[in-house]
């Protein structure tokens, strides 16, 4: 993964992140396009960041805990 390739995952996945399920679905439909890898990759990130979230809710944002 090239740097700019990760710089895309993170934009895209800050901005999924604070969508609904029915936003956030045709976001990534809009953001990802055919790259089904993408997808992929951004779909298990959100996973892992709303299990992380319910194991500890003090992580209000992507992998960061409040003050």
């Amino acid at each position: 993964m090239t740097d700019g390739s990760w710089e895309r995952i993170k934009t895209i996945l800050a901005r999924a992140a604070d969508l609904p399920g029915s936003d956030r679905e045709a976001f990534l439909d809009r953001e990802c396009g055919d790259d089904a890898e993408l997808r992929q990759r951004i779909e298990a990130l959100l996973d892992h960041v709303a299990t992380s979230f319910l194991e500890d809710p003090s992580r209000t944002t992507l992998g960061e805990a409040q003050s």
